[in-house]
């Protein structure tokens, strides 16, 4: 086997792969978390939250093979399991790199694309649409989508509501309207609800998500390269590698005994 004279280089790849296999053993560990919590996860959100575990756990997987393929070749100083772990980082490189690019480009289409289209109102939305949107009035704490509580005419959702412990906060909003009692007479109503609406918010969440996943993709690339560097330099040295014959074989000289190793 051939042996890499730079020590250096050979540790720098063990560590490298040991810490990018320690990334994949925290993302089994949060893939695995999420499988205790499937109980605390809205209806609505449980398939989104499934195919996010999913998405973590396939990652973590590869990652962690990726990084005992990697750790075991500079180890052993294999040059077959080195080109091996070269092509499938360089083959990650690529996939991760049409992702972060895909998703740079597709940015603005993302945050445009809202659940009302072509001018649609909420209550001309479908049921389905309107009980998302009520979700994200819960936790968001607004109403309506683009022109507050007046996209839904008068049948404004208890979602809309604000906490009437708090009627005087800045994102609450006192609203009056006249209704018709039984007896035909004009009956004076209040309903404090929420002043925001809800586009301005739910879009900076998801800029904010998009944002964290182009930065996760870009700095997957970086580490990517890194391993792919190390592994060209660790067979780059492995073939310079040429055998001393057994036939003959001169004394060490007295600068080559001195001369060790930085690393």
């Amino acid at each position: 086997m051939a042996k890499v004279n730079k020590m250096c280089v050979k540790t720098v790849a063990i560590a490298f792969n040991v810490l990018f296999g320690v990334l994949g053993c925290l993302l089994l560990g949060v893939a695995l978390y999420a499988m205790t919590i499937y109980d605390e996860v809205d209806e609505e959100d449980y398939d989104s939250f499934h195919k996010g575990r999913i998405a973590v756990l396939v990652i973590g997987t590869i990652i962690l093979i990726m990084s005992c393929l990697g750790a075991l070749g500079a180890y052993l100083e294999t040059q077959w399991v080195l080109i091996l772990y070269l092509i499938l980082t360089g083959i990650g490189l690529v996939i991760l790199l049409i992702f972060a690019v895909s998703l740079s480009i597709l940015k603005s289409v993302i945050l445009d694309s809202g659940p009302f289209t072509n001018n649609m109102t909420v209550d001309q939305a479908h049921n389905t649409t309107k009980e998302w949107l009520e979700s994200v009035q819960k936790w968001a704490e607004c109403c309506g989508w683009e022109n507050g509580y007046q996209d839904w005419g008068q049948n404004i959702p208890d979602s809309c509501l604000c906490d009437s412990n708090d009627p005087d906060s800045p994102k609450c909003h006192s609203l009056s309207n006249h209704t018709v009692g039984e007896d035909g007479s004009s009956v004076l109503s209040s309903k404090v609800i929420f002043s925001e609406p809800c586009a301005p918010i739910y879009i900076g969440h998801m800029e904010r998500f998009v944002n964290a996943a182009i930065g996760i993709y870009f700095g997957l690339v970086v580490i990517d390269m890194i391993g792919m560097v190390l592994s060209i330099m660790m067979i780059c040295q492995i073939k310079k590698y040429v055998p001393t014959s057994a036939f003959y074989q001169s004394p060490p000289t007295y600068s080559d005994l001195n001369n060790k190793p930085l690393c």
